[in-house]
């Protein structure tokens, strides 16, 4: 999504010089164009080594960003898109090219590319660029850049990153200037470009799955790169090519740029290699793979395994072993084999400690450790529907493994096997796997000690400074006696999301390498992906640098290595960035519990806004559509940012059009029938769709135009709503039921009878409140046929679900109907796909009930008024008990399932996911007090724990949970002001709301506000008895209906 925002600064690597924060403001305060609106003032430290190279200074300081320009204001037709002609997806690049501006009073750039650029403007940053949209529709920015542009010669640079497509790098840039004979359009020179080799590829900005760790070799990086003067006429040339899309002016705002000082040091140690033998093995697709090796041994040894990914089945000498034990061998031979089952293409990384002499050898083949065999598993195909668990492991695999010797494997299986080839260890691995220590003076947080426990080494500490690092001073780390390097750990106090910043004086080939992690657990610390992990290898002298990978963490442990002499810190930081919001009245009351859970639920879902909703800023920063729905309403309900979720509404439904059917769409069995879903995961995920995703997407056009009253937006998103529902209708089986082959059917995550295949009642259900909101969305346009078809269609399937998806005998809706129709479509399903079905004694028993698919059939008005009771039975029952189990359909046991998974016979809710359905279903039957007790209990248990963000699980074993910062996660900040605080809506707007508030015997006064497209609407309200006293206080437009 497109907007303007500072990277932060350029990397600053050459000898001392005045800090870049002074050469930002020398330049703006030699600009006659200067205007203090177009400056974010912040606080920075630094050592300031021009004046006194003993002093360190806060000092108020003012970084330059482009405005947003609010005109509106299109390409000119000249202007055509740069791109480096044969290109190279994930790599770095740089363009360049000059431009003559003459007498001039305003100039404004429009700026357009793909994923990612920043813009230099005479050496300095302008802009940052980010869009996850597609090439057939692409937002483009304008931008006020007066206070960068001077009379003469300006120099462009752009930084950008090759993401995916046939053109990665191409941008569209076009530079406005006003003067006194009007408007007119600036030339370019020509363009070049060259590579950026000191940032490694495949780091992208946002840490989705496509990227990796961020590397940044400043000894090679080119300094003077981004300067004002710099030569690159040696440069290749660029290319300039035409394109067939939709522009479209974006209406974002740039981000919230707030650097951000870290609170606390948690842990100063050092540390040291692990003896052994290290191995990370390459991928090999979606297989259950086997690897093994003859391990030999010269004399009698012990072994211990640090396996640091993958999931595995450890052997020795053809028995199964535990790896978590350390093993005994005599001396000679040994065959050591393991297999795993995986989702994606697995990377096993591992170390195999010892003192002993080892040797590796594949047997089979020459200069290969260890080889491999490999089946491939047509059963995961569907990963998050069918599970490794459920799949049985190739009797030749388990063979393989079992036989004692390598020649011990049977010939014919021999001759399927490859050499494994091997890469080198992920610098994640590298860090999980040393050896932590506490020298003299040093120090770990006690939760980290506790759980994984630092032996003492004797001698002195390699630091000083650490009392008066935080928040100003300096932190040198001086070469560890006995050591490898050292390691302190940083406390942000919270939750943080954006670019990791810090300034340096140290030794040429002094390695940073930097992990942000986001939770200490019972378990320790809680490592997070390789996309979290940065490796920094320094050149001579004082440096500073940037991050060019947006994370998110609450601590960031910095580890230092191959330095000589010692290394000093003189500032850290991170720059954090956000959509720029301001709440309304946060909801207070005499509860703390309940504000506290509010306080947490916005700040979540703030943090899960960068430019568009995401579902966690820590782990994958991804686009997924259910998740959005939360946070989407979190942000209308408290910011008002409707442009936000406008963009997001847009960029979903776009996933419907021809464009991205024929050019993106992976899924040829969906091509050839044109029945699409909207992706559930930006920009194409998952393979068959996954339709509880896009029915919310749906729901919340709905949402967005209640709260809004935006008629055009609607109208625009209610055509991609309409081909939605019409791609139902034909994926609507003879008796009336939505049945989609080969999608994800996932509701939440729990044990529900759920597959890639069948009648699945909580997708029915989901449909049948989509059809009703369509319904109403037509009638408000207009379009009476619309409507009636819809609302037709709603008792339809209403009556289909009634009919064979309610189960008399457990009194219930039942997860997937399973019966003789049902099972010979599955049978159809299974031979399209060459895979063995399980007989119909089996099939059947799959059936379970669950506290999903009965709330979704409740909040889809399809229950009938006798049989409400008993359908509710299980989320009353759920929501007093708190008893919640968190599991995956893919694990479920075929056949009955077990008491651990539904416990009292019924599938209970398993993450805070659903607890946004389940609020919602328990007020409208009313039962408010189930909701309070609910809150209060679930956001304490997070409180307990020390953290202040919304988990994405309820917490579980020694980890807790993965994420701690997951906008799905933010329910209490929705209900709390529509359901307590009680304000409604009653046309769009807000043009016409109530208050009906509502609390139980612990809650006697509540106040706060919600965002209007208007203005905020303020209530404060008091319990006197069985009544309340309501204070209102609204905009002009806004009309309060009591």
């Amino acid at each position: 999504m497109p907007k303007s925002y500072l990277r932060g600064v350029p990397p600053c690597l050459g000898e001392p010089k005045p800090p870049f924060f002074i050469l930002f403001v020398l330049f703006v305060h030699a600009k006659k164009h200067y205007k203090a609106s177009f400056f974010l003032k912040t606080k920075i430290s630094f050592h300031d080594s021009a004046r006194n190279p003993q002093v360190n200074i806060m000092k108020e300081i003012f970084i330059p960003t482009a405005k947003k320009y609010d005109g509106a204001r299109s390409f000119s037709p000249q202007t055509k898109r740069v791109c480096a002609g044969t290109d190279v997806p994930y790599r770095w690049r740089v363009f360049r090219s000059n431009l003559t501006a003459g007498d001039f009073s305003r100039a404004v750039m429009l700026l357009d590319a793909k994923y990612y650029a920043m813009v230099y403007i005479n050496g300095h940053v302008a802009a940052q660029y980010i869009t996850r949209g597609y090439d057939f529709d692409k937002h483009y920015d304008v931008l006020d850049i007066t206070p960068f542009l001077k009379n003469g010669t300006n120099s462009f640079a752009i930084l950008t990153h090759g993401f995916r497509g046939e053109s990665p790098h191409d941008f569209a840039l076009e530079v406005r200037l006003f003067g006194a004979d009007g408007e007119r359009v600036a030339p370019f020179d020509a363009w070049k470009f060259t590579d950026y080799p000191a940032l490694s590829d495949r780091s992208n900005f946002f840490i989705t799955s496509f990227g990796d760790e961020e590397i940044f070799d400043a000894r090679i990086a080119d300094e003077h790169i981004f300067d004002e003067n710099y030569d690159f006429s040696a440069w290749q040339e660029a290319t300039l090519i035409e394109g067939d899309y939709t522009l479209v002016q974006s209406e974002l705002k740039p981000q919230r740029i707030k650097p951000t000082s870290p609170e606390k040091l948690i842990a100063l140690e050092v540390f040291r290699g692990r003896s052994g033998y290290d191995f990370h093995l390459a991928p090999a697709g979606r297989f259950v793979i086997a690897f093994m090796t003859e391990m030999t041994a010269k004399t009698d040894a012990e072994i211990f395994f640090r396996f640091t990914t993958s999931e595995h089945h450890l052997y020795l000498d053809g028995k199964p072993i535990d790896a978590q034990k350390k093993i005994k061998i005599s001396a000679g031979a040994h065959k050591l084999a393991f297999y795993l089952l995986s989702f994606t293409p697995p990377e096993p990384e591992f170390l195999i400690e010892t003192s002993g002499a080892l040797a590796f050898s594949s047997v089979y083949f020459e200069n290969a450790a260890w080889c491999r065999l490999a089946t491939p598993a047509a059963a995961v195909e569907y990963p998050w529907n069918e599970s490794p668990i459920n799949v049985a492991v190739p009797e030749e695999i388990i063979a393989a493994v079992e036989a004692p010797t390598m020649r011990g494997i049977a010939a014919e299986t021999a001759a399927k096997l490859t050499p494994a080839v091997e890469k080198s260890a992920s610098h994640l691995h590298i860090l999980k796997i040393r050896e932590p220590l506490l020298t003299c003076g040093c120090f770990t947080d006690e939760k980290i000690n506790a759980a994984m426990p630092r032996k003492a080494l004797p001698v002195r500490s390699p630091y000083s400074g650490a009392e008066s690092f935080i928040p100003s001073g300096t932190l040198t780390v001086a070469p560890p006696e006995s050591a490898d390097g050292a390691c302190f750990m940083l406390d942000f106090g919270m939750e943080r999301t954006g670019l990791i910043r810090f300034e340096i004086n140290a030794p040429e080939g002094t390695k940073l390498e930097l992990h942000g992690f986001e939770l200490i657990s019972d378990a320790g610390i809680n490592y997070m992906g390789t996309q979290n992990t940065m490796t920094y290898i320094c050149r001579e002298g004082k440096q500073c640098y940037t991050a060019h990978v947006h994370r998110g963490f609450r601590y960031l442990a910095v580890y230092i290595s191959d330095f000589s002499r010692p290394v000093t810190f003189t500032h850290f930081d991170i720059v954090d960035m956000r959509y720029d919001c301001n709440a309304a009245t946060p909801f207070r009351s005499n509860d703390k519990a309940l504000d506290t859970a509010y306080d947490m639920s916005l700040e979540t879902a703030w943090l899960c806004m960068p430019e568009c909703y995401v579902d966690c800023p820590g782990y994958e920063q991804s686009i997924w559509v259910g998740d959005a729905r939360i946070t989407a309403q979190t942000n209308m309900l408290s910011f008002g940012e409707y442009g936000f979720d406008k963009y997001f509404l847009r960029i979903v439904g776009e996933s419907l059009d021809e464009p991205f059917q024929s050019i993106q769409w992976q899924n040829k069995l969906f091509d050839s029938t044109g029945r699409f879903f909207t992706f559930g995961a930006f920009p194409r995920f998952p393979r068959g769709g996954l339709p509880a995703w896009s029915f919310q997407w749906l729901l919340q056009i709905y949402d967005h135009y209640m709260m809004s009253g935006d008629t055009e937006n609607l109208r625009y998103n209610f055509r991609h709503a309409c081909i939605q529902l019409e791609n139902c209708f034909m994926l609507t089986n003879s008796r009336g039921l939505l049945e989609v082959q080969g999608a994800w059917n996932l509701i939440e995550w729990a044990y529900n009878d759920l597959s890639m295949y069948g009648e699945v009642m909580g997708n029915n259900a989901l449909l049948v409140l989509c059809l009703r909101r369509a319904a109403e969305m037509a009638k408000i346009l207009g379009e009476d046929e619309k409507a009636k078809l819809f609302a037709e269609k709603a008792e339809a399937y209403s009556a289909a679900i009634n009919k064979y998806g309610y189960s008399e005998e457990k009194r219930a809706y039942i997860d997937t109907v399973r019966d003789e129709y049902s099972y010979e479509h599955y049978l159809e399903f299974y031979e399209k796909k060459g895979r063995t079905p399980i007989p119909y004694e089996t099939y059947v028993k799959q059936v379970r009930v669950s506290v999903q698919t009965n709330t979704l059939a409740y909040l889809a008005g399809i229950i009938p008024k006798e049989k409400e009771a008993d359908a509710m039975r299980f989320l009353v029952d759920n929501l007093d008990k708190g008893s919640f189990v968190a599991g995956t359909p893919a694990r479920k046991t075929i056949g009955y399932p077990t008491e651990a998974e539904a416990p009292g016979g019924y599938v209970h809710i398993g993450s805070p996911f659903f607890l946004f359905f389940a609020y919602d279903a328990i007020c409208k039957y009313g039962r408010h007090d189930l909701m309070l007790k609910s809150i209060r209990r679930e956001w304490e248990t997070m409180i307990a724990h020390g953290t202040n963000t919304c988990w994405e699980g309820f917490g579980a074993g020694k980890t807790w949970t993965r994420s701690i910062a997951h906008g799905w996660s933010a329910s209490p900040a929705i209900y709390l002001q529509t359901e307590i605080l009680g304000i409604k809506p009653l046309e769009a707007g807000f043009t016409k709301f109530t208050v009906v508030p509502h609390s139980d015997s612990e809650l006697t006064h509540a106040e706060g506000a919600v965002a209007t497209p208007y203005g905020k609407i303020s209530v404060k309200w008091e319990k006197h008895g069985d009544g309340y006293e309501i204070k209102v206080d609204a905009p002009a437009e806004c009309e309060y209906v009591k």
